[in-house]
């Protein structure tokens, strides 16, 4: 007998079945004592959610995050997918393809020109459109091993206390500018980024706050916790650093240094770092960070034109393109120079042939069209490649602060 399957936004009373549900697809364990559903919707509105049911049980999870990114040389609406998940008694049955085909249709008729991801597993979403457009670091740092060039000028630290100070404080200094930056509300930073409950801290303090220049006009700031290191023989503390921006020169030095100046250090861990992150630039010892690079934000254009359009580039370019999904395809103009950008659809030949996932990519200001040709997956004229490399370049590398 054939299930009945059903996708729709959930209800507030199935939200503790939808959170189980992805607790049961990660191997985890939900938590929902503590939070009767407040929490949850302050973060993802039910009518962003999309669910499958099966037989009236709910086997697979979705969302979109109401977000607006960074793009180069401005902002755009970005549906920020998440919760993806599907039990293992129901994979390969057609309902991941149906679910993220119901999230995208939700962001187009909201007018989100794209839409973004973290990808768990990097062979699941390219079928969906999904490129991966940024990369980002990770660092592990041998304790009392690093420090910072004393040539550097640096800024002294001041902590801060946990609550509204902290709060202002990230909201001072959020970028702008920086590609795949989403701009965090501050019920956002409330219930996502700041919150920190003994339940998520493995034996680890609570996060504390510091920042360079003064409290109310910070110009960096880091947020760590600490950890007893059991496998030291004698007193050890282990560091994690979950976010560290500056805004000059000497804010960054200043806040580097005085994470690697902290007492009794064994290991400092700093994962989600930006590839332009100055620390193996102004360390005395940078072959001493174990550092490692993967890819983190995904991105897919849902509105080819309208994303295109959105953004700057950084050299005139003109091209017909075929952007493939699947079996299906749409041709469209591109055309940019001084007075700006026009993307419109066309009956024309193309110039090159690409699938949806190329272009995202590229979006943020990493492309990679000329190594996709000699890859054989797009087909474009190596000069013509060229010349998009240069054009969606973006002198700021992209980077998403944290995983959603």
């Amino acid at each position: 007998m054939t299930a009945r399957v059903e996708v729709r936004p959930i209800k507030r009373d199935e939200i503790s079945a939808f959170r189980t549900t992805i607790s049961g697809a990660f191997g985890g364990e939900a938590q929902v004592a503590d939070d009767p559903g407040d929490r949850f919707v302050a973060k993802l509105p039910l009518d962003r959610t999309r669910a499958v049911f099966s037989d009236g049980r709910l086997v697979a999870t979705s969302g979109t995050f109401p977000l607006v990114m960074n793009v180069p040389g401005g902002s755009i609406r970005c549906a920020g997918t998440t919760m993806v998940s599907v039990l293992p008694t129901h994979r390969r049955r057609g309902i991941l393809r149906s679910m993220i085909a119901a999230l995208h249709q939700d962001a187009r008729e909201r007018e989100e020109p794209i839409a973004a991801l973290w990808a768990s597993e990097s062979g699941i979403y390219g079928r969906f459109g999904y490129g991966a457009a940024s990369d980002m670091l990770n660092f592990t740092i041998p304790g009392k091993r690093m420090g910072i060039d004393p040539t550097y000028d640096a800024d002294p630290v001041t902590l801060l206390e946990p609550g509204p100070e902290t709060t202002a404080a990230f909201r001072a200094l959020e970028s702008r500018d920086r590609p795949g930056w989403f701009q965090r509300s501050e019920t956002w930073l409330e219930v996502a980024t700041l919150r920190d409950v003994p339940e998520d801290r493995d034996g680890a303090t609570a996060y504390r706050t510091a920042v360079t220049g003064s409290r109310n006009n910070p110009t960096g700031l880091v947020r760590y916790r600490m950890k007893e290191d059991t496998d030291s023989f004698h007193p050890g503390i282990q560091v994690g650093v979950s976010e560290l921006w500056g805004t000059t020169p000497a804010a960054w030095a200043g806040l580097w240094g005085f994470v690697l100046g902290i007492d009794l250090i064994t290991t400092i861990t700093a994962d989600i770092r930006p590839v332009d992150d100055p620390l193996l630039t102004i360390s005395t010892e940078p072959r001493r960070a174990k550092t490692t690079i993967t890819d983190s934000l995904w991105v897919v254009l849902l509105d080819v034109g309208q994303a295109l359009i959105g953004r700057r580039y950084s050299a005139p370019f003109a091209a017909t393109i075929e952007v493939r999904d699947g079996e299906s395809s749409e041709v469209w103009r591109l055309e940019m120079d001084r007075d700006g950008t026009k993307c419109e659809p066309t009956k024309t030949s193309p110039d090159a042939t690409m699938d949806r996932r190329h272009l995202g990519e590229a979006y943020m200001g990493r492309p990679r069209f000329s190594q996709n040709v000699r890859a054989g997956a797009i087909e474009m004229d190596p000069d013509l490649a060229a010349a998009a490399d240069q054009a969606f370049h973006w002198h700021i590398p992209p980077f998403t602060p944290e995983i959603f």
